[in-house]
């Protein structure tokens, strides 16, 4: 059976580490893929439905291709911490491509299909790092904590 839930225990401190690691990352993540769909949702509105078509597609285009070809090998490479962060990174250039098309509307077609082509690769890693990630997580927790895996990771799934 798994330890009663108390501050005293050691594993206490360690797991409370994992879990606010974990809850960062949860917070970073949604504000940014909160960010991302409610653009997209506007896309069409706010952009006009060609380009605002154009530049969704492009998006997920990407999104599949970097999922299927780059996202394991940059996990693989750099790790899931690095592979977030690199990630959320390059998803901002498909938010910051509004603001350009907003501020200059001569750049509005170069701005959206450059942003959907470097956030749709950032999209495709930031699913995989953020799988790999959960993982680690989940297993570092239970080890810690004593639980089981599916205990820990039905935990952190309420968490995220």
């Amino acid at each position: 059976p798994a330890p009663a839930l108390s501050m005293e225990q050691p594993w206490f401190r360690v797991g409370r580490k994992i879990v606010l690691n974990f809850l960062f990352m949860s917070l970073c993540f949604s504000i940014n893929h909160g960010t991302v769909t409610a653009l997209l949702s506007l896309a069409s509105a706010d952009l006009g439905n060609s380009l605002g078509s154009a530049g969704s597609g492009t998006l997920y285009a990407l999104y599949t291709a970097s999922a299927l070809l780059v996202s394991s090998w940059v996990v693989g490479r750099w790790g899931s911490k690095v592979g977030l962060v690199l990630a959320l990174g390059l998803y901002c250039f498909y938010v910051a491509s509004f603001l350009v098309a907003d501020q200059q509307p001569a750049l509005k077609w170069y701005a959206v299909l450059t942003g959907s082509v470097i956030g749709g690769i950032g999209a495709g890693v930031l699913w995989t790092a953020q799988g790999v990630f959960f993982l680690r997580s989940s297993q570092a927790y239970a080890q810690a904590s004593g639980w089981s895996d599916t205990k820990t990771n039905s935990y952190l799934a309420g968490v995220f």
